[in-house]
């Protein structure tokens, strides 16, 4: 019966604490995704960040509608800073290295950089967007 009631109590223990985000007294990695205009800064509340996308740098990704040797890739400049401290400043890529970058305890990932390329289609460097993984890492 003490047996039965135990593994009740520890089935529960771990239902809750799984809910809860935490399990065993460990915290679930939280991961927040952010977009960001050229430009623009958001504050990443979970992570006491704030993340500004600077400025694309380059962007020689393969257009639509073009056959490419390489797909090309599409880098730009990011500020990152923790409160009152001075920001730091990276470089992330869409294909080659680095395209994430870490920071304070969180990894910040380059996954997307809009608009694609089109054939006979220029876009201006201010309507980049950029879409950052922000996750914990231990």
């Amino acid at each position: 019966m003490k047996i039965k009631l135990l593994m009740i109590f520890l089935l529960l223990w771990a239902v809750f604490g799984l809910a809860a985000g935490t399990v065993f007294g460990r915290k679930a990695k939280a991961e927040r995704k952010v977009s960001l205009k050229a430009g623009r800064e958001a504050f990443v509340k979970e992570a006491g960040l704030r993340i500004r996308f600077v400025q694309l740098v380059e962007d020689s990704r393969c257009p639509e509608g073009v056959d490419c040797v390489w797909a090309g890739n599409g880098k730009i400049s990011i500020t990152v800073r923790k409160g009152k401290r001075k920001a730091a400043s990276f470089e992330l890529n869409t294909m080659t290295e680095p395209t994430s970058v870490r920071f304070e305890g969180y990894e910040i990932k380059l996954v997307k950089l809009d608009p694609y390329p089109k054939k006979d289609v220029e876009h201006k460097k201010g309507v980049y967007v950029a879409t950052f993984k922000v996750s914990r890492k231990s």
